[in-house]
């Protein structure tokens, strides 16, 4: 591994743009040792690691650092997108970068809570408050953004509780909006799964209105959607 690292630092441009040899920077960060992932890390960073999370091959390198690398690496990693939230999220190869994030370390928030180690809990969400800050500030218009909307739904699907239930709180004051919405719908649907029963019940409230609303969202390209998601959970 250290040998075919020689081999790849010199190339590293190269590489991280190629369909196929980005496979290879993968495969080192997930199986190099720690010298090699942090050699590695060294020349992603010269490259410039915004550049390569908007890049569709270079995204999923930086999507591998943020799985293999050691908590406090991505911890650091992630810094580097403060002010790229948005950019990142409304970008075909970006917004899996976001995504990534959130999995990741709210995963790492969560562990370190179950084994009670609350402070190390808490430092670790709130390395992600950014993140999130950016979601609930424009939750509605995210939601309704092809890729938007994915970072949303992940946002309820793997922050931790009170991170979580300020996204659901803004999805909830604009749900109506998004009922029927092309990618809102899908958002609606991940807070009926994941929210608690006060956000469903406004969910349900707005399909099941006295008006003809239920007849009229069950017939909605999108919106049926939500409808059949409300009779499954």
């Amino acid at each position: 591994r250290h040998l075919a690292l020689e081999k790849v630092l010199p190339h590293l441009a190269l590489l991280w743009q190629d369909a196929s040899g980005n496979y290879v920077l993968q495969q080192l960060l997930e199986h190099g040792d720690e010298e090699t992932r942090n050699e590695l890390m060294k020349g992603v960073e010269k490259e410039g690691v915004v550049a390569l999370s908007l890049h569709m091959h270079g995204c999923r390198v930086v999507q591998k650092a943020i799985k293999c690398l050691d908590q406090t690496q991505v911890t650091t990693l992630i810094t580097k997108f403060r002010s790229q939230v948005l950019n990142f999220t409304h970008d075909p190869n970006g917004n899996h970068v976001i995504q990534k994030c959130i999995q990741v370390m709210s995963s790492l928030a969560k562990a370190a809570a179950s084994r009670n180690d609350t402070d190390m809990a808490s430092s670790l969400s709130d390395q992600l408050q950014f993140v999130v800050d950016d979601v609930v500030a424009n939750v509605e218009s995210l939601s309704k953004h092809r890729y938007g909307c994915r970072v949303v739904q992940r946002a309820i699907e793997f922050c931790v509780e009170h991170q979580k239930d300020a996204v659901l709180k803004k999805i909830v004051e604009c749900h109506a909006s998004l009922v029927d919405d092309q990618y809102g719908n899908y958002v609606i649907q991940q807070s009926l799964v994941c929210g608690r029963e006060e956000h469903q019940r406004e969910v349900i409230k707005t399909l099941i209105k006295n008006d003809g609303s239920f007849v009229r969202l069950s017939k909605h390209k999108y919106a049926s959607n939500v409808v059949e998601g409300m009779l499954k959970n």
